[in-house]
């Protein structure tokens, strides 16, 4: 099916907004059940948002180096598996940083996507067509791939919920890199090799992997990703409020 560039778009932003909302939401839950007053940064507590706010069990293990990670149904009880052979993928550079934006992936499938019963207290409870609780095992795997999920169903918007709920406001806020990364952007024009750099360091500061977090900004309009004499150059909006939520 073909779809239009701006409704692309408009889901592609309402994935973003449904991963901000699920994200700061069990961000809250976890506070609460553990007394904190101070915010933690997400990759510190993004294992422990899984297992003790969604009741979802959380594992390694051996994937297709096709996909990232998978939530599968087991007994009614969501479980979590994160190829524990991601930086044998082709392509990627960063395994952590992937990981962690496939945890965020996979936290949503959890709560968007299966049916789990009781027994996984603060996830939602939406069903899947043709899905029964009493199925043994209903697998939802994250397929690794350079492009886009080719239609704008459930991976689509998985993918940019994730990736959306890894990337906080309130993470970056706290990385001088980002700072300074910002007042490029506000200076506009070429951000030169510089604010490649800047973005390096801010997602290692945040736990992703940095292709994801430039990719993301670009999508967000902050910047035009431009090549010239075989170099990728970034042009800034500086317009553009960098607030994400």
């Amino acid at each position: 099916m073909t779809y239009s560039p701006n409704f692309k778009e408009n889901k592609r932003r309402e994935a973003w907004a449904l991963g901000v909302e699920h994200r700061e939401l069990l961000v809250a839950k976890y506070k609460a059940a553990f007394g904190l007053t101070e915010r933690p940064l997400l990759k510190d507590i993004v294992d422990d948002v899984i297992e003790e706010i969604q009741g979802a069990r959380l594992l390694k293990g051996v994937l297709h180096l096709d996909t990232y990670g998978q939530t599968e149904l087991v007994n009614g009880s969501p479980e979590i598996t994160i190829n524990s052979r991601i930086a044998k993928i082709p392509g990627v550079k960063d395994a952590h940083g992937i990981a962690h934006i496939t945890k965020w992936h996979e936290s949503y499938h959890v709560a968007h996507d299966l049916d789990i019963g009781p027994k996984a207290p603060g996830a939602s409870q939406l069903t899947l067509p043709g899905l029964e609780q009493s199925a043994p095992n209903m697998i939802i795997c994250r397929p690794h791939s350079a492009g886009e999920p080719s239609n704008l169903g459930k991976e689509f918007m998985a993918e940019n919920a994730g990736i959306a709920a890894a990337i906080s406001d309130s993470d970056l806020e706290r990385c001088e890199a980002f700072w300074e990364f910002k007042r490029l952007v506000a200076a506009g024009g070429d951000l030169g090799g510089s604010g490649f750099d800047l973005l390096y360091k801010s997602g290692e500061f945040i736990g992703v992997n940095p292709s994801a977090l430039i990719t993301y900004l670009e999508k967000r309009g902050v910047y035009s990703r431009v090549q010239q004499n075989g170099k990728t150059r970034l042009f800034a909006n500086p317009q553009m409020d960098i607030r994400l939520g």
